[in-house]
């Protein structure tokens, strides 16, 4: 399924309203299940914006239907979708429709071909790594004498840091080798011609920091402001309740030097050749100070458009338009992920009940919101399954206030998180 976050509707009508452009979504439904009552009350709203509102059977009718768009020279048309695991489909249609792309088409789905190409490029601007075909041929002994514990382990075709381990010792890679089997197992029962590769890469330390930014035809890169992400480790040392939070203020600018920034992207958009979308780009800035590439990825919406509009009265996608945006901020802007272990579990029972409340309350209070998740699914910081995750928003024209109102989101699961455990 091609689809975009329901949350962007304003920018896909202000694409539409103020720049004459169509987005095209459309979702291929193999198993033809049933849509339900809500979906399709969305789906008609939100048909009134979008050109292609269809169902495909198969990747091949989608792309003959794109053919059709092509022929009938209908090129003011934007390709998206917030999924990278849909990134190769979407490029095939733009490349149908005669839109300049990458190179390499699966930049984005293959963490591996983002290795090789930023490796060969510059081994400074990124990480060191190790492949193997087979998880069963995986050797600890070889990655030893590469790279030293902690290390990094992951597939390279999954998305949204799914199944992402960070390796302390032999016990946990013991450990994450087996689940991987497992799960790379499950999917060659649904897909016999499935051959996962498994990527070992090398831990860097530093903090960690995300920014977007759209690369146009000729690759003049547009940047937003970069964002501070803190994760676990920066904040908690519990197994059972995890969190998670993305910052933009103005000391990030401070933090980083705005031309090593600038550089160190466009030495990321040389590297990969990419051209005519959107990067979702993570990095770290080490204890060298150096700036490494963590991962590149094809998106931005959901929580993160609501970011660049609240604190810097930025919509992302007038990237493709209007030459003269200025990112000037307006506040200060914060959101945290917070991930409970299962629906019946006390602590989301007690949240449910008690602290969303407490959290409206608050001066910096913009929204919160559940959902549910892909199950089967972790992100590496996890270590126990999740059904559902919750997000926070927090938005404020004072740093202080908006400080304070997350240690009082903090403190107070802290404080009940152990409580609870006792």
């Amino acid at each position: 399924m091609i689809s975009i976050p329901y949350k962007i509707k304003d920018i896909l009508q202000l694409l539409k309203d103020k720049y004459n452009v169509e987005t095209i979504v459309v979702f291929i439904d193999k198993e033809k299940k049933k849509i339900s009552k809500d979906k399709l009350l969305k789906q008609k709203e939100l048909s009134d914006i979008w050109i292609i509102f269809k169902r495909f059977n198969t990747e091949k009718d989608l792309l003959d239907y794109s053919k059709s768009l092509n022929n009938n020279n209908n090129n003011n048309i934007w390709v998206y979708t917030y999924n990278d695991m849909l990134s190769i489909l979407a490029f095939k249609i733009k490349n149908i429709l005669w839109q300049k792309i990458n190179d390499d088409i699966s930049l984005f789905a293959d963490k591996k071909v983002q290795r090789e190409m930023l490796l060969k490029y510059n081994k400074d601007i990124t990480v060191n790594y190790l492949k193997f075909n087979d998880i069963k041929k995986i050797n600890i002994h070889k990655i030893l004498n590469n790279f030293k514990f902690p290390f990094m382990i992951k597939p390279s075709s999954w998305s949204s840091s799914t199944w992402v381990y960070k390796i302390n010792n032999n016990k946990e890679f013991e450990k994450a080798i087996k689940t991987l089997n497992i799960i790379m197992n499950d999917r060659i029962k649904n897909n016999k011609s499935y051959n996962e590769k498994i990527i070992i890469e090398e831990y860097i330390d530093g903090k960690m920091y995300t920014i977007d930014y759209f690369v146009n035809e000729k690759q003049k890169i547009y940047l937003t402001k970069p964002v501070r992400t803190y994760t676990l480790q920066d904040e908690y040392n519990i197994d059972d309740f995890w969190i998670t939070k993305e910052i933009l203020w103005r000391k990030i600018e401070k933090e980083i030097d705005q031309k090593q920034l600038e550089k160190f992207v466009e030495d990321n958009i040389k590297a990969c050749w990419i051209r005519n979308t959107f990067v979702h780009h993570e990095f770290k800035l080490t204890s060298k100070w150096q700036l490494k590439t963590i991962e590149l990825n094809w998106r931005i919406g959901g929580f993160r458009t609501n970011m660049y509009k609240n604190a810097y009265g930025l919509l992302p996608l007038e990237f493709l338009f209007n030459k003269k945006i200025k990112s000037k901020f307006k506040q200060y802007y914060m959101f945290i992920w917070l991930f409970p272990i299962e629906e019946k579990d006390l602590i989301y029972k007690w949240l449910k009940k008690t602290f969303i409340n407490n959290i409206k309350k608050l001066p910096s209070f913009l929204n919160i919101n559940i959902k549910k998740t892909m199950i089967g699914q972790k992100i590496w910081f996890t270590k126990n399954w999740y059904k559902f995750f919750w997000t926070i928003e927090l938005v404020n024209k004072d740093y202080d206030q908006l400080k304070d109102d997350y240690n009082f989101i903090k403190n107070n699961l802290q404080s009940n998180i152990l409580y609870i455990n006792e």
